[in-house]
């Protein structure tokens, strides 16, 4: 709680000083996507992951960046669900299923010109279907027992 407390108001006095309490100027006055990651890192406790999310969610909700041409910086935000379909889909292989680097770059290959693309539905799927804790709905998943060649689940089978 004391970290958190401490880089939340260290967020304000970020967002005070260097963008005059607007947060929107950090994307309004943002030329491309690479620079919206880059001022979402300058704020402390933020790292490549909450980065490309935060950018990838203006994106997709917001419209943001519809006009920039670098898509392809946009990466992949590997969290547990993330990660969980990459290993059940075979991308990455249980000995680097929690390795972040190896999953963004396959993102990469997989998706070169937008690899951030792949990043919802893996976390859709992960959280509605694959449930880490509880029961797994894998009947009803998208990837499910009808397609048991692809997903690797122990459910499937």
């Amino acid at each position: 709680p004391n970290k958190v407390a401490k880089e939340y108001v260290l967020a304000i006095q970020h967002m005070r000083n260097k963008y005059d309490g607007h947060a929107d100027k950090i994307w309004t006055e943002s030329k491309s996507f690479a620079e919206i990651i880059v001022k979402f890192l300058e704020f402390q406790g933020v790292g490549k992951k909450i980065a490309t999310m935060a950018a990838n969610m203006l994106h997709r909700y917001a419209n943001v960046g519809d006009n920039f041409l670098d898509e392809h910086f946009m990466d992949i935000s590997p969290d547990t669900h993330v990660k969980q379909i990459f290993n059940k889909l075979g991308f990455v292989d249980n000995e680097h299923k929690n390795n972040t680097d190896i999953i963004v770059y396959m993102a990469r290959a997989l998706n070169p010109s937008a690899p951030y693309k792949l990043d919802y539905p893996c976390f859709y799927i992960g959280k509605t279907y694959c449930k880490k804790r509880g029961v797994p709905h894998c009947q009803d998943c998208p990837l499910g027992p009808q397609k048991a060649n692809v997903c690797k689940s122990p459910h499937t089978r």
